[in-house]
């Protein structure tokens, strides 16, 4: 895994590697919906992009924060 600090993430500390599987969700989607659907799925962020082009990553935290 590229870029990944061992000495503020070690090894002993982490439980599971979680690698969710590409989901698509409606930009339409409320963010309540959104963020109840990351927390059951564990998936701790969004990948957010129109049909064309990569817009950002969103972390569950800040939609339930209403951003």
């Amino acid at each position: 895994m590229a870029n990944f600090d061992s000495t503020r993430y070690p090894e002993s500390l982490i439980d599971a590697w979680v690698i969710p599987s590409p989901t698509i969700v409606s930009p339409e989607t409320p963010a309540a919906q959104l963020f109840a659907f990351m927390q059951h799925h564990k998936i701790p962020l969004a990948l957010v992009s129109d049909h064309f082009h990569y817009k950002g990553i969103v972390h569950w935290k800040k939609l339930s924060e209403g951003v």
